[in-house]
């Protein structure tokens, strides 16, 4: 046993930095834009250069280069420059992000809706000014990492739920509300991007009604791939009006920086006023409220966008099935993960050389031993290219896996 182990004591940046043995070398991988079905990818390393189909992006409705978002880019280009102008509570607030505050107000049907300038400084601050003194945060064990430090920062009391297990979030949600002496808040995310699996939002949303707790709901990676209308997890289990708050990234779906979280306007208000990444940062700019309306407009007039992901995502999953290959599936997310023993590097540069690239996420993003590829499907995607990821996926693991590793 180490000394770190036997004493519970935090290691050394030192010590921290030797610890981190990653079970593949980083990819050295570049890509010339746009970042579209096929894109040019080039390794300075060794000065390989080659077309691949990009099974890695999170382009999930194909709009980051629609003609129409494109369009809409280079007229508020034209119009309001580039600049966010300053913090939202002094010179930020224009009337495209007025617009858009007003869109996902409607869309999320939500009172009201603020702007952040990315996902990740929504949830910090959130987080850090919803849960703090007598306050209980019940946070599901996988939730994204900018949630958990924005709790640190509000210095409430923190529980982990079981991943998913709506069980352990009733017992939590009983056990909170006894010991508790403030408001109970749950958070979750609709669709966790490194497994694939959903949040039961059918039986948690419910949960959290019955005890009067605010539910949070982090919509990263549904938001544009679940329900009828892509409006995310929510729509998809149909409880979007028990959702307290709902959190969007605008980088994973509509390709800019940003992100906008909605619920009751006396929230939202609070928000703004306690939210220290809200109020101490610059305001997302004109250009971007502008491209995240065009790509809602697209999204309205395109439906057959979200039918076309739903289809590879569908076909994904049954033919890896058939090869005997587990993967979970879900919205525009595919997760395989890699036996032990797998030849990682022969089949990261196999898939690269066949034209076909794919994430790799290793130790330290995920446990060790627990290493895999995620898939990320766009609309983009022809079926041809679903079913030759699906073939060269199946030569890996005849070729690469051990012959005792479990499919």
């Amino acid at each position: 046993m180490s000394r770190t182990e036997s004493t519970g004591a935090v290691p050394s940046l030192a010590e921290r930095v030797a610890s981190l043995k990653t079970t593949a070398k980083p990819s050295s991988i570049q890509f010339e834009p746009p970042v579209g079905r096929e894109v040019l990818a080039w390794d300075p390393v060794s000065g390989w250069r080659g077309q691949v189909l990009m099974f890695a992006s999170n382009n999930y409705l194909g709009l980051w280069a629609h003609p129409h978002v494109s369009e809409a880019v280079q007229s508020a280009i034209s119009r309001f420059g580039t600049g966010g102008g300053g913090s939202p509570q002094v010179t930020g607030r224009y009337t495209p992000q007025r617009r858009l505050e007003e869109k996902f107000s409607e869309l999320r049907k939500a009172e009201a809706t603020m702007l952040f300038n990315s996902a990740y400084a929504a949830n910090l601050g959130l987080a850090s000014a919803l849960v703090g003194g007598p306050d209980v945060a019940l946070v599901d064990a996988d939730i994204h990492t900018s949630f958990m430090d924005g709790l640190l920062l509000g210095r409430g009391t923190t529980l982990k739920l079981a991943h998913n297990q709506a069980a352990d979030l009733e017992e939590k949600l009983r056990l909170a509300k006894t010991r508790s002496g403030g408001s109970v808040v749950v958070a979750v995310s609709g669709l966790y991007g490194l497994d694939a699996t959903l949040a039961p939002l059918n039986r948690i949303a419910p949960a959290c009604t019955r005890a009067g707790a605010y539910l949070v709901l982090d919509d990263v990676h549904s938001m544009g791939t679940l329900g009828e209308h892509g409006r995310g997890a929510a729509e998809h289990f149909g409880v979007e009006e028990q959702v307290a708050l709902t959190v969007t990234s605008f980088s994973t779906l509509f390709g800019v920086a940003g992100a906008a979280v909605s619920g009751p306007a006396d929230l939202i208000e609070y928000l703004r006023l306690r939210a220290h990444s809200f109020t101490n940062s610059t305001a997302p700019s004109p250009l971007v409220a502008e491209t995240v309306l065009a790509g809602l407009e697209v999204m309205e007039r395109e439906p057959e966008r979200l039918r076309q992901l739903k289809q590879h995502a569908a076909a994904l999953k049954a033919g890896l099935a058939a090869q005997g290959i587990a993967a979970t599936v879900a919205g525009g997310i595919g997760i395989i993960r890699v036996p032990p023993g797998m030849d990682v590097d022969w089949a990261r540069e196999f898939l690269l050389r066949a034209g076909l690239y794919v994430h790799y996420l290793p130790h330290p993003a995920v446990p060790r031993h627990e290493e895999r590829f995620r898939v990320s499907l766009s609309a983009m995607h022809r079926p041809e290219d679903i079913q030759r990821l699906i073939a060269c996926m199946a030569q890996v693991w005849r070729t690469a896996a051990p012959a005792s590793a479990p499919h």
